[in-house]
C-alpha cells in the first residue's frame, strides 16, 4: 500500500534495494537495470543504495500500522498483505541514519499487485483508495491536486502529489508515478523532497526511466 511507503520515506528520509536487477557505471551515473520488467534508470554515482535487509526491517515496522487497521477498510481492499509489494529499487543522497542532520531525497521503486484491492482498475483509483485510507487514519498527510497524465520517454504515467507537515520540521513533498505493468501490476516510483533544487534533482533521475519491453 503506498502510504506504507510514505511512512517509511518520512521517518527515515532515505531510499533504496537492488532488488531482482544490477548495476553498471555509464557516464559519471550508475545505470539500474530490471529485466523484469524491461527498464533502465540512471543513479547518481555519489547516491546511496540501501542493503536489502535494511529495507525489508523498515517496511515490516511500516506495515504493521496497516495489519492493525486494515479491517476498517474491507470495502475496498481485498487480500492486502504486505507481500503484495515488491520493492525494485531506491537511491538517496546521503546514507541512511547518516545524514549529520542534513534532509535526504530519495526515490524509490515498487510493484503492487492491484488484486489486494476492491475496484481499482486504474493508477488513478489507486490514488483515490489510498487518500480515503491516509484521511481515515490522520496520518497529517494531505494529497495535492489531481491525479493527473505524464509522458516519460514514451511511457504514459499517472501522477499525484502528497504534502506532509510535522511542528518543528520542513513541509515535506512527495510525487508518485504509476502506471500498469504484466500480470495487473501496478509499477510505482516515489520521489520525496523539500525544496525546488532537491525536486529538481529527483525529476533528473526520474527523467533517465526508460521501458524497453511492456
Amino acid at each position: 500500500m503506498k502510504f506504507i511507503w510514505c511512512i517509511l520515506f518520512i521517518c527515515v528520509l532515505f531510499g533504496g534495494i537492488n532488488g531482482k536487477g544490477f548495476s553498471r557505471s555509464r557516464k559519471g551515473d550508475v545505470l539500474y537495470e530490471n529485466k523484469l520488467y524491461g527498464f533502465t534508470i540512471n543513479r547518481p554515482k555519489d547516491w546511496y543504495v540501501a542493503s536489502p535487509a535494511e529495507l525489508s526491517h523498515l517496511i515490516q515496522i511500516a506495515s504493521s500500522l496497516m495489519e492493525s487497521h486494515k479491517h476498517k477498510f474491507s470495502h475496498v481492499l481485498s487480500n492486502w498483505s504486505v507481500e503484495n509489494i515488491t520493492p525494485l529499487f531506491g537511491f538517496s543522497k546521503y546514507p541512511l541514519n547518516a545524514t549529520g542532520g542534513q534532509l535526504n531525497p530519495n526515490i524509490l521503486s515498487m510493484t503492487e499487485n492491484l488484486n489486494a484491492y476492491r475496484n481499482v482498475k486504474n493508477p488513478c483509483d489507486y490514488f483515490d483508495v489510498n487518500q480515503e485510507i491516509l484521511k481515515t487514519l490522520a496520518m497529517g498527510m494531505k494529497f495535492i491536486g489531481t491525479c493527473q497524465n505524464v509522458n516519460i520517454n514514451g511511457e504514459n504515467f499517472k501522477t499525484h502529489s502528497i504534502q506532509t507537515k510535522f511542528p518543528n520540521f520542513p513541509l515535506i513533498k512527495q510525487t508518485f508515478y504509476a502506471k500498469i505493468v504484466k500480470d495487473n501490476q501496478l509499477f510505482l516510483v516515489l520521489l520525496t523532497y523539500f525544496n525546488r533544487n532537491s525536486k529538481t534533482q529527483l525529476e533528473n533521475i526520474m527523467k533517465t526511466l526508460k521501458f524497453t519491453k511492456n
